[in-house]
């Protein structure tokens, strides 16, 4: 699950898949991480960071793919009840905003992954070695054309500021709690 982190509430709805005109419009116009919309799953509200900041505006986005490993083979609709009783299972019910699958790399990528990855390239890691590092197994590739902008794994988080700009991109071994420090400067003082 790609995992987008912003700092204003927005609304969802589903974007035609017209991709290529598409791709190329959202190209031309996009300005923020507002003029993305994608449909919401209704999922619970999720995690500490939530529970910490949502009240000083923060909105938590999760995006399940299954580019990396087929590890969200489920359904649309089979996604929270899998992660409610399969993985992580034990009654886990997410307090995040829960969207529909997409792809996030390739000919396929969401209009909104192509934009983030446009924005922020690389993704940050306290170890620079890990976020030099596009995959570990070329066969774990499973998307065409790759890029080296391209999402490497599940669990990506992107940074939105409250104006819709695209901050900061972490890798997946960037610990989502270590992001608190730079959501902490983008939320407003009050």
């Amino acid at each position: 699950m790609q995992t987008m982190l912003k700092c204003v509430q927005t609304s969802a709805v589903r974007l035609s898949s017209l991709q290529c005109f598409y791709r190329q419009q959202v190209r031309k116009m996009s300005q923020s991480f507002y003029d993305f919309k994608a449909v919401n799953l209704k999922g619970e509200e999720m995690n500490e960071l939530m529970e910490k900041y949502s009240g000083k505006g923060l909105t938590i986005l999760g995006f399940p793919c299954n580019q990396f490993g087929h590890q969200e083979n489920t359904s649309d609709n089979e996604i929270l009840d899998s992660l409610k009783y399969v993985r992580p299972g034990k009654g886990f019910e997410p307090k995040i905003e829960m969207f529909c699958k997409v792809s996030v790399n390739g000919d396929e990528a969401h209009p909104l992954f192509v934009y983030l990855k446009e924005k922020l390239p690389l993704p940050l890691d306290k170890d620079p070695s890990n976020s030099a590092l596009l995959m570990k197994t070329a066969g774990d590739i499973l998307w065409s054309p790759v890029r080296r902008s391209d999402v490497s794994w599940n669990f990506e988080k992107f940074l939105i500021d409250t104006n819709g700009k695209p901050f900061q991109r972490y890798s997946r071994y960037f610990l989502t709690s270590d992001i608190a420090p730079d959501i902490e400067k983008l939320l407003p003082k009050n």
